[in-house]
C-alpha cells in the first residue's frame, strides 16, 4: 500500500528543513495494477499548449484525460487541472525535466486542494527524479517537500479497463520520452505525445507510434528554421506532416508552439495539407474525444 499526505498544507521551519504537515490517507489502489471499467467516452484536455514560457493565450505543456487521471507533462498549464479531477488517484507521466515540462508540479498543493484524491504518482526517467527531488524542490526554491510519490518511469503501465501506456525514447537534449496510450475505452481508440524532439523520417520513434488514432506532435518551428530546430532538439512543420503521413496516424494535432507568435494562426498549415490534410495547431482549453 501507498501512503500519502492529505493535500493540504503548513509550512515549518524547524531550522534544518521545512516541512508540510497534513494527516495521512491511505491508497485505494496499487500503482500498475489495473482499474476497475468504466464507461465515459475519453477526452483529451489540451491545458497548456506552448513551450520554453506561457504568453497571454497559451500555458507550457500539460495535456489531461480526466476521466483516467492521467496528466502528461506539468508544464504551467497544470493549474487547470483542478476544475478536471474526476478520480481518487493521479497519475502524472513526464516526458523530461526542463522546466516548462514539470515546473507546475509546485503547483499541486492548490490544484489538490479540498479535492478527494488520494494518489498522486509521478513517473519519470530514473536518472532524473533526484533532479525533482534536489533542484526543484530544494528548499530554496520551494521550502515544502512534494505532495506525491515519484517512481521511475517504466516502459508499459496499466491504467484503467485495459488502457496500457507506453514510453519510448526521443531524442533531444538531456533525454525525453514520448507516450502512446492504447484502448482507450469504449471506443478502443489510441494516442501519441511527442514532445520537444527534431522529428524526422529517421526518428527511431516511429515505430511507436504507428497506426495511432491521434498524434499529439510538438512543432515549436515553421519551415526555414531548420538550423534551429537541430540546434534546439525541436521540430519544423514540414517533417512533423510527414512523420504523421508515415506513422499512418489519423488526425495529428500540433502543440509546443513558439510562444513569440500569438497570431491565431502560428503554422503555415496549407502548406503540408498535401503531405498530411487532417491536420491543426492544438489551443488551450482545447477537448477533443479520443
Amino acid at each position: 500500500m501507498i501512503f500519502r499526505r492529505a493535500f493540504f498544507c503548513s509550512c515549518v521551519d524547524n531550522g534544518e528543513d521545512v516541512r508540510c504537515l497534513g494527516s495521512v490517507v491511505k491508497s485505494h489502489h496499487p500503482i500498475g495494477e489495473p482499474y476497475p471499467s468504466y464507461s465515459a467516452t475519453v477526452k483529451l484536455h489540451f491545458l497548456g499548449t506552448t513551450g520554453y514560457h506561457p504568453n497571454n493565450t497559451r500555458q507550457t505543456a500539460c495535456l489531461m484525460l480526466p476521466e483516467i487521471g492521467v496528466i502528461l507533462d506539468a508544464g504551467t498549464g497544470i493549474y487547470r487541472a483542478r476544475d478536471l479531477i474526476q478520480t481518487e488517484h493521479l497519475d502524472i507521466f513526464l516526458s523530461h525535466v526542463h522546466l516548462d515540462h514539470c515546473v507546475g508540479l509546485t503547483f499541486l498543493y492548490d490544484v489538490l486542494w479540498e479535492k478527494k484524491v488520494s494518489r498522486v504518482t509521478v513517473h519519470v526517467a530514473e536518472s532524473k527524479i533526484s533532479t525533482i527531488k534536489n533542484a526543484l524542490f530544494h528548499r530554496d526554491l520551494f521550502p515544502v517537500q512534494p505532495n506525491f510519490e515519484i517512481v521511475p518511469l517504466e516502459d508499459s503501465v496499466s491504467l484503467h479497463d485495459g488502457v496500457r501506456l507506453q514510453s519510448f525514447p526521443v531524442e533531444h537534449p538531456g533525454g525525453a520520452h514520448g507516450f502512446r496510450l492504447d484502448q482507450l475505452s469504449p471506443h478502443r481508440t489510441s494516442i501519441a505525445y511527442v514532445t520537444d524532439t527534431l522529428a524526422s523520417l529517421q526518428a527511431g520513434y516511429l515505430s511507436s507510434i504507428k497506426g495511432v488514432d491521434s498524434l499529439i506532435h510538438e512543432c515549436y518551428f515553421p519551415d526555414g528554421w531548420e538550423d534551429r530546430a537541430k540546434l534546439t532538439g525541436h521540430s519544423c512543420l514540414t517533417p512533423v506532416a510527414e512523420v504523421a503521413a508515415q506513422s499512418n496516424a489519423k488526425r495529428l494535432f500540433l502543440v509546443h508552439v513558439n510562444p513569440l507568435n500569438e497570431s491565431e494562426h502560428p503554422l503555415d498549415l496549407d502548406s503540408v495539407k498535401n503531405i498530411f490534410p487532417s491536420i491543426a495547431v492544438a489551443s488551450d482549453e482545447q477537448v477533443i474525444d479520443v
